[in-house]
């Protein structure tokens, strides 16, 4: 059949192209003047499927087996950044690439060899570009004879690196997760204190070497060497006891003030014969404003001081200083109320900051919903050592969303059903992380049920009326109240008035009475003047 025959000018059958494809609309180009007149014949195409083929969003071209283009699409000479007459009717490995072979990576090879659809993904390493180029067999052939086939290259370099910053930040959640874990539980100090070094240099996105130590104040005043990963030998013995003020830890623990150095400078006190260059973080360990030990972790010679970082390693340093200050009471057996009290807000201040640093739009929001539950409960009669175990649930109850992914914490929009799924785990995690904790109250239960509402409609369990505790049930109203006020990754904050307006509308259906007209009675007093 030929062009006057066909239906679709003379290509017959129809082109068949083995892939999905979204259509827009524009043209197809046969620009090389020395082919048109046989191209024509075999390739002449009507204006709809050109605006089809020029409307693709990736680059397609009918070559030969032999690499000649026939055919492109706008797309593939943007791609190639050339004109028709440039590109058609050219050797492509010659012209694309400036080789006189097919590159080890073309699917035509295969394609031709086997006569089916090939696919690859290709990383280009000296464009540092992502893409997936595919060969399919067609019915036709050129005027010489030879074989034709679709050609197409697709730009994925923007989606690969989506996927490994997901991959990135899924690992750096699970190391983070262990470290919690790990602090959490009934595991000598020798042990914890070595597993905690080699969970931290796992963590991808730290430009850490896979060396460090741990130094704890002891009875004398000075620091011992209490876990290590990989010292040189020498340092085992010069840095088995380190004196405050003296060398890069000794500065860290003196200044309570993170030390950072990116080479040997003069800071650095304790040297040997043959010591290689290299820098440091020095992150002291702080309980209650003190420092009890040194986090002693090693950068290549030249690194650059990187606030995130930094701000990261302070965080874990939180959490070893409340592990380190809770061990050093069970291990001295004396304990007094203000010890386990101290240890417990080490450890929960440790647990805020861990989880702020993944999803900085609940920065202080545990902490302000705890104060809020407190002038609650103290409006309503509740004495202070009553509202105890509410405010320590306050700034816990949403430690669950450490294991919540990063984009689903801070997506600047409403949540899907499948996404909002997955937030709502956070309850459980939570008492999942707490309730192998001894408390001297039920938290991890407040924690489960602080998204619990009284008509039943509330989550995990959908408790109603009495089977939700007093202090969950203050901690709902609470949390409510905050995160109407303040802004949140979705919204700007709406204001107390708002808020209170929302309680008041729920009240008795979804929020205890009493827990909202207290809440109203100290907004009206200015009260909650800190959340604005």
């Amino acid at each position: 059949m030929n062009s006057k025959d066909s239906p679709h000018g003379c290509l017959s059958p129809p082109l068949h192209v083995e892939a999905d494809i979204e259509v827009e609309a524009t043209t197809l180009h046969v620009a090389n003047p020395s082919h048109a007149d046989h191209l024509s014949e075999r390739f002449e195409v009507d204006a709809h499927l050109r605006s089809i083929l020029d409307s693709l969003p990736f680059a397609l071209m009918l070559v030969d087996e032999k690499h000649n283009v026939v055919l492109t699409n706008r797309a593939a000479l943007d791609l190639a950044g050339m004109t028709a007459g440039e590109l058609e009717g050219q050797y492509c490995p010659k012209v694309l690439h400036g080789q006189d072979d097919p590159v080890d990576f073309c699917p035509l090879e295969e394609c031709v060899a086997e006569g089916k659809a090939c696919e690859k993904t290709v990383h280009i390493a000296e464009a540092d570009i992502w893409i997936e180029t595919g060969a399919y067999p067609t019915s036709y052939l050129s005027e010489s004879g030879s074989r034709v086939f679709v050609h197409t290259v697709r730009d994925i370099s923007q989606r690969m690196r989506s996927e490994e910053e997901l991959k990135l930040h899924s690992r750096t959640r699970t190391v983070l997760y262990d470290l919690l874990r790990l602090s959490l539980s009934g595991d000598t100090q020798e042990i914890v204190l070595e597993s905690f070094l080699e969970r931290l240099f796992d963590i991808p996105w730290l430009a850490l070497e896979r060396k460090g130590a741990i130094f704890l104040l002891d009875d004398s005043g000075q620091m011992k060497l209490a876990a290590q990963h990989q010292l040189a030998a020498p340092l085992l013995e010069l840095c088995d006891f380190v004196v405050p003020g003296r060398c890069m830890c000794g500065r860290a623990f003196e200044s309570r003030e993170t030390v950072f150095a990116s080479n040997m400078d003069e800071r650095h006190d304790v040297r040997f014969e043959g010591m290689k260059d290299h820098g440091h973080y020095c992150v002291p360990l702080l309980s209650d404003g003190e420092a009890i030990g040194v986090l002693n972790l090693y950068v290549s010679a030249g690194h650059k001081r990187d606030p995130e970082e930094e701000s990261f390693l302070r965080s874990v340093g939180d959490l070893l200083a409340g592990y380190v200050t809770r061990q050093n009471a069970q291990r001295a057996r004396t304990r007094t109320l203000g010890e386990a009290r101290q240890t417990l807000n080490a450890t929960v201040t440790a647990i805020g900051r861990m989880l702020e640093v993944r999803d900085p739009y609940t920065s202080g929001h545990q902490e302000r919903v705890a104060r809020v539950a407190d002038l609650i409960a103290e409006r309503l009669g509740w004495s202070d050592e009553a509202r105890r175990p509410l405010r320590l649930a306050g700034r816990l109850h949403d430690i669950g969303k450490i294991i919540i992914p990063a984009e689903v914490l801070a997506k600047p929009g409403k949540l899907s059903d499948a996404e909002f799924s997955i937030m709502k785990m956070h309850c459980e995690v939570g008492r999942s992380i707490l309730q192998d904790i001894t408390f001297p109250w039920p938290i991890a239960d407040i924690v489960i049920q602080h998204h619990e509402k009284l008509n039943g409609s509330g989550y995990p369990a959908g408790l109603a009326g009495p089977d939700i505790l007093p202090e969950a049930r203050i901690l709902c109203a609470a949390d409510v109240l905050e995160a109407v006020a303040t802004d949140r990754p979705y919204r700007a904050g709406m204001g107390l008035n708002k808020a209170i307006e929302i309680l008041q509308e729920g009240r008795i259906t979804l929020f205890d009475a009493d827990a909202v007209d207290a809440a109203a009675k100290i907004h009206a007093d200015g009260g909650f003047a800190f959340i604005e």
